[in-house]
């Protein structure tokens, strides 16, 4: 509820269900049925954080709701007497206790011992008198409860809200205006009408807004992070979510996917991921298949190749791109031409394989190594290829609301592919090519894994006191987690869900274009 009112203003919303939503919206777009690459879980301990600011988001909109005008008639020793009570408003409303529980059905919530206090305008008629003026109302002991699913029913899902119940235990007001000795004949009538009539009106209103505005701010979620101009992360939900007494957890695709169309899909699909186990209030576990998606993304859009020029090399770097550097291993090279400046490119042959475990990411990476020479005159030579199969070894971090990578040199071996210039021993090259592995390689996919990939935010969530922890084919991440909205996330009283929701994205874009920047 604030996973519902708190997370509600996961967006500015402005209503109860904005609250509710907001926390299960980044949770409920669902994707086709998919073994998921990514499974998001949000402790019972992180909904109970979230209470006094979800009370705060609710509270004013209890005051919004709208009671109909009511009349009738009612007995009285003079006879009978009409009545009507028209612009029913509750000026204030004070907080009781508030309830939310996870249970396998979705998100209960309840408000319990509230108060408010309000207005409304009365007019009565009979055969001996008629009058009409204003009366203060005070509710005691409001309480209202229901619970929030999903429903996946259409090719979008939908929020639903059953066990909805609201009662108002008594009402009391006093009269302004009229002859005070007739109000008596009618305020029992009076207080019967007014109770049942703001207890539907309260239990439509919870219904029917966070419906709405639930499936409005659905709607403007995306399924999709883009990461760069390759590629974005499917981050749609592959299943519905799990509600269990002590989480509630959320499994997504979690898969790379290529921006421009034609590229193949990604071979195979994720292992099992584990359940929540670190304590934590948010814990993220994440496939070694995303990381694999992505390196085959990317090897499939040609991006997995680097050329290393002369002027690439450092100077601090004892071997240059000449073939003065080859003449003791590979002396046709400087027989054919001396002293000439060379070129290196590096292409991976197929995509990356990562392995995740216990002792943190493996990564292995095959490709071809050309070398070229540069005459003076003309177009660059192809003049010999290496194969060569890497292995590496990382670790991860999380900065911000992303997961990122970095990798180390472990081992090579290198075998001659192709020369024009003679055979040669490949392995006299082993210091060579170790240095250009750990000096362009490893730097080229340090860069990329910088770039890292988000996890579905929750909008005003700070995350602190990150614990990360390796498995046989997963990284489990859990979190300490407060929910902090700004101001007007909670202040605006004209704001809908939706337009919150659109608000939120685009502040976030427009940080996201700041970082790259």
């Amino acid at each position: 509820l604030q996973v519902l009112l708190t997370m509600a203003r996961l967006s500015s919303f402005r209503t109860p269900c904005a609250s509710v939503v907001a926390l299960m919206a980044l949770l409920l777009v669902l994707a086709d049925a998919h073994n998921p690459g990514l499974k998001i879980s949000l402790s019972q301990g992180m909904i109970d954080k979230a209470k006094d600011t979800a009370l705060a988001i609710l509270l004013p909109q209890l005051k919004d709701i709208k009671i109909d005008d009511m009349s009738g008639k009612t007995s009285s020793p003079i006879g009978k007497i009409d009545y009507k009570v028209e612009d029913v408003k509750l000026d204030s409303l004070d907080a009781g206790t508030t309830d939310i529980n996870l249970q396998s059905k979705g998100i209960a919530a309840s408000l319990s011992k509230m108060s408010a206090k309000g207005s409304l305008g009365w007019k009565y008629s009979c055969w001996a008198a008629k009058d009409h003026g204003t009366a203060d109302i005070k509710v005691e002991d409001l309480s209202a409860s229901f619970t929030l699913g999903i429903s996946d029913d259409s090719e979008k899902p939908s929020i639903t809200v059953s066990d909805v119940s609201v009662h108002i235990d008594k009402v009391d007001f006093k009269l302004h205006g009229g002859t005070s000795w007739l109000y008596n004949l009618f305020t029992g009538a009076l207080q019967g009408t007014i109770k049942d009539s703001a207890e539907k009106a309260i239990k439509d209103a919870l219904s029917h807004t966070l419906v709405d505005q639930g499936n409005a701010y659905l709607q403007q979620l995306p399924v999709d992070e883009k990461i760069d101009d390759t590629s974005s992360i499917d981050v749609g939900l592959a299943s519905n979510p799990e509600f269990t007494s002590s989480e509630i957890t959320t499994a997504h695709v979690g898969e790379f996917m290529a921006n421009a169309a034609g590229q193949p899909e990604t071979p195979g699909e994720p292992g099992d991921l584990p359940d929540p186990s670190l304590g934590k209030d948010l814990e993220v576990a994440v496939s070694e298949w995303i990381l694999f998606s992505a390196g085959w993304v990317y090897f499939n859009a040609g991006k997995l190749e680097s050329m290393i020029t002369p002027s690439d090399v450092p100077s601090s770097v004892p071997i240059k791109l000449n073939t003065g550097s080859f003449c003791l291993v590979i002396p046709d090279l400087c027989k054919q031409y001396p002293g000439t400046d060379m070129q290196i490119d590096v292409l991976s042959t197929e995509a990356p394989q990562p392995s995740f475990t216990a002792q943190g990411l493996g990564l292995t990476a095959k490709g071809n190594l050309t070398a070229y020479v540069l005459p003076a005159n003309g177009d660059p030579v192809p003049v010999f290829t290496l194969t060569i199969v890497a292995q590496f070894a990382g670790q991860a971090s999380l900065t911000g609301m992303a997961i990122v990578g970095k990798v180390d040199l472990l081992s090579f071996d290198v075998q001659l592919a192709a020369s024009s210039v003679g055979q040669f021993d490949a392995h006299g090259l082993s210091d060579a090519v170790n240095i250009l592995l750990k000096d362009a390689v490893v730097p080229f996919a340090n860069k990329a894994l910088s770039k890292g990939f988000p996890i579905p935010a929750i909008p005003y969530v700070q995350i602190s006191n990150p614990v990360l922890q390796w498995g046989q084919g997963f990284l489990l991440v859990g979190t300490d987690a407060t929910y902090s909205p700004p101001s007007w996330a909670y202040q605006n009283e004209g704001t809908r869900l939706d337009q919150a929701a659109s608000r939120w994205m685009k502040q976030q874009e427009r940080e996201k274009l700041a970082i790259q920047d």
